[in-house]
């Protein structure tokens, strides 16, 4: 089930293994065959009907902000503003986040590391969550001024990893999200995964990316 475009929006969704997830709260937004779409908050899931109840097979990515939520840098090349290098690679995306500012979980998964800063990796992440989201992937989510999980904790999407801050490699507040392979080689933009339950929940909000 790579998206659900009768939302309004291309919301990717990620399968779901046994057991099932429980979500409080469920919105019924749509059914198909034996397949209800529920909205938990900002969280998209699929479930279906097996006769003696439902199971959800499928969940989408999350917000990792309160909406509204507002883009400050795209993945892609830029002028660094913190060096002024030209054509630095930007590897992630720059959400506006004032310092304090609750930071979600975009995905499900284990933390796989935290990075204090001014020590180590955290000297340019800053205060820093990884979340090894299972699929070969880890999201960095940097920069917080508070790290409210621990390594090896376990993560649904929408999990509060932090708080929004300015630590580390910045030119001010602000929520970096970056998805590198597990192996650290390569990044992703995360926007694709991303744009539909942004897009859906600035809508909501009444506001625009």
């Amino acid at each position: 089930m790579p998206h659900l475009v009768e939302i309004g929006w291309p919301i990717y969704m990620r399968p779901v293994a046994d057991p099932p997830l429980e979500f409080p709260n469920r919105d019924q937004l749509m059914l198909r065959d034996n397949l209800t779409v529920v909205r938990v908050g900002a969280i998209y899931t699929v479930e279906r009907d097996e006769g003696g109840g439902s199971r959800t097979v499928a969940t989408s990515y999350a917000v990792p902000l309160p909406a509204p939520i507002k883009v400050n840098s795209r993945y892609g090349y830029r002028t660094d503003p913190v060096t002024g290098k030209k054509g630095a690679l930007h590897a992630g995306i720059d959400f506006a986040a004032r310092t304090g500012t609750p930071v979600f979980s975009c995905t499900r998964g284990t933390v796989y590391r935290v990075d204090q800063a001014g020590v180590g990796s955290g000297v340019n992440n800053g205060n820093c969550v990884i979340v090894n989201d299972g699929e070969g992937k880890l999201w960095y989510y940097m920069h917080l001024s508070r790290v409210l999980v621990r390594k090896g904790e376990a993560i649904r999407p929408g999990a509060q990893l932090g708080l929004s801050g300015a630590t580390g490699k910045v030119s001010g507040p602000h929520l970096h999200v970056q998805i590198v392979d597990a192996n650290g080689q390569k990044s992703y933009d995360p926007w694709p995964l991303l744009a539909g339950v942004i897009e859906a929940a600035n809508r909501r909000a009444g506001a625009q990316v």
